[in-house]
């Protein structure tokens, strides 16, 4: 599978600390097994242009790796390392990338509006969170899920909890904790990276003390 580009247009925030995170979040047993064993990471930004990691969030969704992964280099081969070249694709060529319908006329309609100027991707890193999820969500087939997955992966916002994201909602199962509102308020203003440890907690045999 093709790498990320090595091109970025947004740095990670220059106002997160890793070590006031894990402070905070140190104080939840139910975390604490996995900052223990896992290192801090300076910055939960995916490497690409903020285009690039939207576009593979879409590819990839409801998708194995392996699936996603190879639908994307034959994306990538046919962009020749500009994305937005494929504006101009229609939706049979979308489909014999290997997208769905719906996803084909998604990912279409999408670079079309980042090309005409009437979604301005760079803009939404200075936009609040509420602002972002409205901007992406008002596009057909573009769920919060996406928005979310966009403002931890694309713009490193410090403080989202993906509540409708399945491997959030499983290591939470897995862990015994019901997903609820109030977890945003253990883990405020570090909620990404909370949600990323849990992701990583999937990979592992829960500790008895974390049950």
């Amino acid at each position: 599978m093709l790498p990320y580009s090595k091109k970025v247009d947004q740095k990670p925030p220059k106002d997160f600390l890793p070590e006031r995170a894990i402070a905070r979040l140190g104080l939840d047993p139910l975390l604490v097994p996995w900052i223990a064993r896992f290192p801090c990471p300076a910055s939960l930004r995916r490497p690409g242009t903020s285009l690039e990691i939207l576009l593979r969030q879409i590819v990839g969704q409801q998708l194995s790796m392996r699936a996603a992964g190879a639908i994307w280099d034959r994306i990538a081969e046919r962009a020749g390392g500009d994305l937005t070249s494929l504006a101009a694709l229609d939706l049979q060529s979308w489909r014999f990338l290997g997208l769905s319908e719906v996803k084909a006329g998604t990912v279409s309609k999408l670079l079309r509006d980042v090309a005409s100027g009437a979604l301005d991707l760079s803009a939404l890193s200075q936009a609040k969170d509420a602002e972002v999820r409205s901007a992406l969500t008002a596009r057909k087939g573009i769920g919060p899920w996406t928005a979310d997955m966009f403002l931890i992966f694309a713009l490193s916002r410090p403080n989202i909890l993906p509540l409708g994201d399945g491997g959030l909602r499983r290591a939470l199962n897995r862990l015994g904790a019901e997903p609820g509102d109030y977890l945003s308020e253990r883990w405020s203003p570090f909620c990404s990276l909370a949600t990323w440890y849990l992701w990583r907690s999937l990979d592992c045999e829960v500790p008895a003390r974390a049950l």
